[in-house]
C-alpha cells in the first residue's frame, strides 16, 4: 500500500511547529510547508503518526507530499503521482464537491481511513482490493 501524506484535518505536524511553517494552505486545505519560514527542527517528523516526513536534502526544509501544489495543482492539473499511475489506481478530487469523480466513487465503494482511530482525521481514503469470488 502506498503511503503518502495523509492530509490530516487534526495535523499533528502543523500542531507541533514552532514557526507556522508547516500550515494548511487556505485556499485549497492542502498541508504544506513553507519553505522559508522552516528551521528543519524535525518536530513534524517526530509528530507524524504515518512516518511520511522528511528533510529535503536539497531545501533543507521539512517536507511530505503536498500533492504538487506549487506545480501541478497551480496549472489546475493533477498531481504528478495520479498523472503517471497508468492502472489508475490514484484518483485525485475535492471531496466538497458532490459532482467530482472522487465524491461519485465513494459514495459507491468502501474505504477505510489509515489509522483514523488516532484521530487526526486523515483525508486519504483508501479502497480495498475486492478478492474475486469473496
Amino acid at each position: 500500500v502506498r503511503v503518502s501524506c495523509q492530509q490530516c484535518e487534526d495535523a499533528p505536524c502543523v500542531a507541533v511547529c514552532p514557526t507556522k511553517a508547516c500550515h494548511k494552505d487556505i485556499k485549497t486545505g492542502i498541508q504544506t510547508t513553507n519553505i522559508d519560514d522552516c528551521i528543519a527542527c524535525k518536530y513534524c517528523i517526530v509528530a507524524c503518526p504515518y512516518d511520511v516526513r522528511y528533510i529535503d536534502k536539497v531545501n533543507h526544509s521539512a517536507q511530505s507530499c503536498n500533492f504538487c501544489i506549487d506545480t501541478n495543482l497551480k496549472d489546475k492539473k493533477d498531481p504528478a503521482c495520479v498523472e503517471a499511475c497508468r492502472y489508475e489506481a490514484l484518483v485525485f478530487g475535492d471531496l466538497n464537491d458532490e459532482s467530482s469523480h472522487i465524491s461519485q466513487l465513494l459514495a459507491v465503494k468502501d474505504s477505510i481511513r489509515l489509522r483514523a482511530e488516532l484521530g487526526t482525521k486523515p483525508s486519504l481514503r483508501y479502497i480495498p482490493k475486492v478478492k474475486a469470488g469473496v
